[in-house]
């Protein structure tokens, strides 16, 4: 008995790395199909810097366009391949903090999910390619 609870711990502890390494990195994030920059404008650019420590998930999401802003990620949680978190911008015509809640899954190298603007429905679909 001792024998297969050890196997059964160790099989958990290699599933949890794997799953950990997995989401670990930067990743650039693109926007949903059609979405385009407004004509003369430069699309921003949206980087995930992840990094995962048992069912903890910390990093930032940075954005570069004009100037580039950078913002700690909130109540981040990983479970299994599949993730959560909140970033906090700062709306500067209306000098009010937007929150998005991040959500998503983690598979075959890519991330798919959401970004939900606080109080909205629905949010917008997105995918993030490992940046090498």
């Amino acid at each position: 008995m001792k024998i297969f609870a050890s196997l059964m711990m160790t099989t958990l502890l290699a599933v949890s790395a794997w799953g950990a390494s997995a989401v670990d990195g930067k990743w650039k994030v693109e926007p949903k199909a059609g979405a385009k920059a407004k004509e003369g404008k430069q699309a921003a650019v949206l980087t995930l810097d992840l990094k995962s420590e048992g069912d903890k998930l910390t990093g930032s999401l940075t954005r570069t366009a004009k100037r580039d802003r950078s913002t700690a990620i909130e109540n981040g949680k990983l479970e299994g391949n599949k993730f959560s978190f909140t970033t906090s911008q700062q709306n500067r015509k209306k000098g009010t903090a937007v929150k998005t809640v991040w959500e998503g899954t983690v598979e075959d190298g890519q991330i798919t999910g959401t970004m939900t603007p606080e109080g909205r429905k629905r949010g917008a679909s997105f995918t993030a390619k490992k940046v090498n």
